[in-house]
């Protein structure tokens, strides 16, 4: 199981006595009265714990028992599969290790195999392949049953002579249903509920007179059970039962001339996982308070009393790509698990609690044998309204109340358009809604008037009496069960920043701006597709390619929205004339802003502070794009809209009859009144900022603040437990009761995790073969004009290498190139000018640099050059680079540079520049074996130097840049006459960087004016005259930019104002200043820094010298005594193919997958997450 995100937190042990009274001023909530009457509980003591090299400390008011992050390594805090993992304890390997210490005495006394209810281990071999993995059998699926089963030192067939799947699973129903088996009873039942049916215009004596419709078929598990079952279980270690503040500590800065540092600015405030948010801290207090004054008889003055944070999720999804199966589960996650694991499919950390039935089509047959006419459709929504609180109604029972109330003892061992003014920023404060008796009063009036008085749910009536609340009339099961305990069902209702915004206001925004290229005529919509299927991928899957046809918005799934919004800018540019084109790219840069921001995984006060500005610059801009841009052009529906709405207003068809099957869906040719021969005319349509997703975007600083950053309540990960419902639904014989099969195989194959041997660290080093073969068999091949780079077709793969190390690159030989030779070949590329002479100069200074462990300033002398031998005269090619790096929110992370895919990198500039960082483009990766001659030696051992070839980018001033502009900075290639073409060693990058084409100012060759093979392998004529940086293409490169990235406080950036123009409605515009503070050092409007040799920027080739003095693990942290809880989840920035049916509204098949950086090589495999389409959390 992977732990928590804070990387590096080597002194956060659990706090001892020993730890100091915190200095830091602590105000905790007021807590609320078990029972009058209250008294005021005395001040606690809070507790510190020491701060990490990061500067991260935690604040404690209750000195917790366990802390799961004690003992974890370096190892812990990276998620890239491409790392290596430390073997599993042996503990963790016995199979029912995941079971505990019950299970195993259980096992032991009772005289059972490790792997009952099996007969042996290979029959549990056979059943978790079964449940694991993918249901279509590809060839990966057939090797794993062939490496992992059969080819097992385990095997053998006697085990499978009888071997029978459906006794199997039998057996393992009769296993999982056993009290013993498990902590706790939590199977599945079936229940039905009762909803009762209004109608308009027809009065009863009350509520409960108006006849009622069962609706049957509810799968559910009892609430209460569940989370018992998951307190016990393995996973619950890993829990932070004592919430605690995250703060971080800046370093004093010095003055100029200072003797003394100047007194540290306070420490700031970070917001990341639940248990550092307030909601769980305040609650916790509340729980404190109990325990101090009204503890439960019984307990004794040791049992420790702790909160139990639930995340509940609930959304319809698609079973099957054609057909009309859907299933409409209810997930269960537990905030006190960290959000890197929790988001992690095959951590199994959702629990599925019910799974809701749709309103049956029957009760439009009920309600006419009562009425004799069908339902309205007001009514039917209130009758689905109706059906999902009674559900949770069913849910809430007694016993859950009761532990709500009392606790349970768990036995555990270690208006809308006017979004961000002024008065709707203070609005939000002063009138927050909340569950009051006199709003549960006017809902009981209203729900009298439907029923007693026959008045629509929907009508002027009940609109009169609820309309300013903004509520309707369906009475909250949570508000009626715990609103007498103080629970306050609006404090539970979390923005969903998938729903809410990227399928929500942007996708909203970017389909009214095709609409208005498209009134705008001309080519501009072509152009729009051409730009989007030309801007370069970038990284594992975090940009992929963009499709042909983006305008018609076919198959794209809600990361494929965000990618868009993310390069949207340099395509967009001047499709529209100036003065609109100025509005648009403000108003997406702002967009783009805005969500890198909100989808930050760590935040801090000053984080907060800038969202809350740009969140107000952002309803400023989107006022003005609708108020100067849309009125300009008469914009109309999208083909596919009038198609969606013709579909949507064809009349249904008469009972007896069927829908005639002859009309072309994609060609309406029938009107809704049935005439035929005229097309559907597409309908006015005008932009809509007056939508509650809109004003929902003004709530997000505060749920981030109170619940914790937006992956801890973002739907995301319950439409990755989609899919697991997916391919159970394939496996059921698809009849009425599938959603009872599918609860039946969710168990099974919880069963089997729980089970499952975790043997595969051994099994997969084993089949690890060697990477770094020095052969030199392979023959250079010589006499063509070709790139110095590895082609697609070119294997060399790499195996996984330490998180500590800070660049990977292949030691094999097996694609050599002669040095003269090739340099002969290409003498007339002006990239090659004292190409030899140079590399020499490279190789000379790194030998000195190894030998000497100094940097060598002075100029090199061709004496000193001809002690200088590089081995046969040849450079041996690679192709991949991999460079590991600390991310803002302290975790290792890696990226992959490819010369022919992937080229682009980020390195650090020189102290006092302009510009913090330097760009460049790898043309080829390669090393040589070279070695220096002293005066009487004649031959010497070589040494392997890895070098990149690279040609530099230089920013382009000449236009403003940085967020107080709302532009990206600008790029161009250096120019011939300032030595644009250099060596630099693989220790000087950072990182990758996305850099996209500035399409709008075409193609030049002034910076190169030949056909050069540094261009790739059609030696192209030209490049763009302008590149953008993709600042926002991953959370971590928009940090880099922003500053203030608590993994990034190793370097120095250069200090900045940052202000935003705020437009307020009906108030005259205003310039909000953010002033940075030394931790927030945020590179903006630079001038341009030349083209940088690498003899100015100092580098060591040690593959572990991390440019931004990266985290490395101190010596009392490199023990492995404590317990690890690794998870075999896959990264949560690492995703793979869309998943269409649940974000997109065409459920077709997938596209190819793009590759990656690495060609698919490697031992990179991807998991749930990387298969299910998402963008990185």
């Amino acid at each position: 199981m992977t732990p928590t995100s804070y990387a590096g937190l080597d002194t956060l042990r659990r706090p001892s006595p020993r730890l100091t009274p915190a200095s830091l001023p602590v105000d905790p909530p007021s807590p609320v009265p078990v029972s009058p009457p209250a008294r005021t509980p005395s001040p606690r003591p809070a507790f510190e714990t020491r701060a990490n090299r990061f500067g991260v400390f935690r604040h404690y008011t209750t000195l917790p028992a366990h802390d799961p992050e004690e003992g974890l390594t370096l190892d812990a805090f990276t998620s890239i599969r491409t790392h290596t993992r430390p073997a599993s304890s042996l503990l963790q390997r016995t199979p029912v290790y995941a079971f505990g210490a019950q299970a195993l005495r259980i096992i032991k006394d009772a005289g059972a195999t490790a792997f009952a209810p099996f007969a042996n281990i290979t029959t549990f071999r056979l059943m978790h392949w079964l449940y694991s993995g993918s249901n279509m059998k590809t060839p990966s699926e057939l090797n794993r049953l062939i490496h992992d089963v059969i080819l097992a030192p385990e095997f053998h067939l006697d085990h499978v002579s009888n071997f029978n799947a459906c006794r199997e699973n039998e057996r393992l129903d009769a296993h999982v249903d056993k009290p013993e088996a498990f902590a706790a009873s939590d199977g599945w039942r079936e229940g039905e509920v009762r909803i009762r049916l209004p109608k308009e215009r027809v009065r009863h004596s009350s509520e409960e007179a108006a006849p009622e419709l069962v609706v049957s078929g509810v799968y559910h598990r009892s609430l209460l059970e569940l989370v018992k079952a998951a307190c016990q279980d393995t996973p619950s270690k890993a829990f932070h039962w004592v919430p605690f503040k995250l703060f971080h500590r800046q370093k004093s800065p010095t003055a100029e001339g200072a003797a003394l540092p100047a007194s540290p600015p306070p420490p700031e405030r970070l917001y990341g996982d639940a248990y550092t948010a307030d909601a769980m801290i305040e609650e916790h207090e509340k729980i404190q308070v109990k325990a101090r004054q009204d503890r439960e008889p019984g307990d004794t003055p040791d049992t420790e009393y702790a909160a139990v944070p639930l995340l509940l999720s609930s959304d319809s999804t698609h079973l099957t790509n054609f057909g009309s199966a859907a299933l409409w589960p209810i997930y269960v996650f537990f905030a006190s698990l960290s959000k890197y694991v929790r988001a992690c499919p095959s951590s199994f950390s959702a629990h599925h609690l019910a799974y809701i039935p749709s309103l049956p089509l029957t009760v439009q047959k009920a309600y006419q044998d009562v009425y004799g006419e069908p339902a309205s459709a007001a009514v039917l929504r209130f009758c689905k309204r109706e059906l999902m609180q009674q559900i949770w109604l069913l849910l809430l029972d007694d016993d859950f109340i009761k532990a709500y109330v009392h606790g349970i003892l768990i036995q555990y061992k270690a208006k809308i358009h006017l979004m961000g003014t002024v008065n709707d920023m203070h609005a939000r404060t002063t009138n927050i809604r909340k569950d009051t008796s006199w709003l549960q009063s006017s809902i009981a009036a209203a729900r009298r008037n439907i029923f007693q008085f026959g008045a629509p749910p929907e009508g002027s009536t009940v609109e009169g009496i609820l309309g300013a609340t903004s509520t309707t009339p369906t009475r909250s099961a949570f508000s009626i069960r715990l609103a007498q305990f103080g629970f306050d069902i609006y404090r539970i209702l979390v923005p969903d920043l998938l729903h809410e915004f990227e399928l929500g206001v942007w996708k909203a925004t970017i389909t009214h701006l095709v609409r208005i290229l498209i009134a705008a005529g001309g080519r501009s919509v072509q152009e729009l597709d051409k730009r989007f299927s030309d801007v370069p991928t970038f990284g594992r899957e975090t940009i992929r390619r963009f499709g042909a046809n983006i305008s018609g918005f076919k198959k794209l799934a809600a990361r494929d929205y965000e990618d868009l919004l993310q390069c949207a800018l340099p395509v967009f540019e001047g499709l529209l004339p100036p003065h609109c084109d100025k509005v648009v790219l403000d108003m997406i840069f702002t967009l783009a802003t805005w969500h890198a921001l909100a989808k930050l995984r760590l935040h801090s006060e000053s984080t907060l502070s800038i969202l809350e500005q740009i969140t107000k610059a952002l309803g400023g801009v989107m006022r003005k794009f609708q108020r100067d841009v849309c009125p300009e052009y008469h914009t109309k529906e999208l083909p596919k809209e009038t198609i969606a709405r013709h579909r949507r207003a064809k009349p249904a068809p008469l009972p007896g009859r069927h829908a005639s099957t002859s009309q072309n869906p994609r060609h309406p040719e029938s009107s809704a009144n049935g005439t035929t021969g005229a097309a559907v005319p597409p309908k006015h349509k005008s932009f809509n900022m007056n939508t509650y997703k809109f004003h929902r975007l003004g709530d997000y600083v505060d749920s981030i603040r109170n619940v914790g950053t937006t992956e801890n309540s973002t739907t995301q990960t319950s439409e990755l437990e989609h899919r697991r419902l997916k391919r159970f639904y394939a496996r059921t014989n698809k009849n009425a009761r599938f959603a009872w099969q599918i609860a039946r195989h969710q168990r099974r194959e919880r069963a089997l995790h729980r089970l499952h041997a975790q043997t595969s660290e051994d099994d997969a080093s084993a089949k690890r073969r060697s990477r770094n073969d020095h052969s030199s068999r392979a023959k250079a091949a010589f006499g063509r004009r070709r790139p110095l780079n590895l082609g697609f077709t070119s294997s060399e793969p790499l195996a996984p290498a330490s998180p500590r190390q800070h660049t990977q690159i292949s030691e094999g030989q097996e694609h050599p190139v002669d040095i003269g030779t090739y340099v002969h070949e290409n003498r007339h590329d002006p990239a090659f000018k004292d190409f030899a002479q140079r590399l020499q100069v490279h190789v000379y200074r790194r030998l000195v640099e190894l030998r000497t462990g100094k940097h060598h300033e002075s100029d090199i002398t061709p004496r000193q050059l001809r002690s200088l031998r590089i081995q046969r005269n040849r450079m041996y090619l690679h192709k991949v680079m991999r460079v590991n790096y600390t991310s803002y929110d302290m975790r290792r992370e890696q990226d992959s540079v490819n010369p022919r895919s992937h080229a682009d990198i980020l390195m650090l500039a020189p102290p006092g520049d302009t510009h913090p960082y330097l760009y460049a483009r790898v043309i080829s990766i390669f090393h040589v074996n070279a070695f220096l001659l002293g005066p009487n030696d004649t031959e010497a051992d070589p040494e392997l130097i890895h070098v990149l070839w690279i040609r530099w980018f230089e920013v382009d001033t000449s236009v403003p840049a940085g967020f107080e502009a709302r532009r990206p900075y600008r790029l161009r290639f250096a120019q011939l006459d300032e030595e644009p073409f250099t060596f630099i060693a693989p220790s000087q990058v950072l990182r990758g960087v996305h850099i996209i084409p500035a399409f709008h100012h075409g193609r030049s060759d002034v910076a190169l004016p030949y056909a050069s093979v540094t261009r790739g392998a059609d030696c192209a004529n030209d490049d763009y005259k302008y590149y953008y940086v993709g600042m926002w293409s991953d959370r971590d490169l928009f940090m880099r930019f922003l500053g203030g990235g608590v993994g990034h406080q190793q370097h120095t950036l250069a200090a900045s104002q940052r202000t935003l123009i705020v437009e307020t409605e009906g108030e005259t515009a205003h310039t909000a200043s953010l002033h940075d503070e030394e931790a927030l050092r945020s590179p903006l409007a630079h001038e341009v820094p030349g083209p940088r040799l690498e003899e100015e920027v100092s580098g060591s080739d040690s593959d572990s010298d991390d440019p931004e003095g990266g985290y490395y693990p101190s010596a009392d942290e490199d023990t492995e005594d404590g317990e690890n809880y690794e998870s075999g989840g896959a990264p949560l920035d690492a995703p793979g193919l869309q998943n269409h049916d649940d974000h997109g509204e065409d459920s077709e098949a997938d596209d190819v997958l793009d590759l990656g950086p690495e060609d698919g090589e490697g031992d990179y495999e991807l998991d749930d997450v990387e298969y299910a389409g998402f963008a990185p959390l």
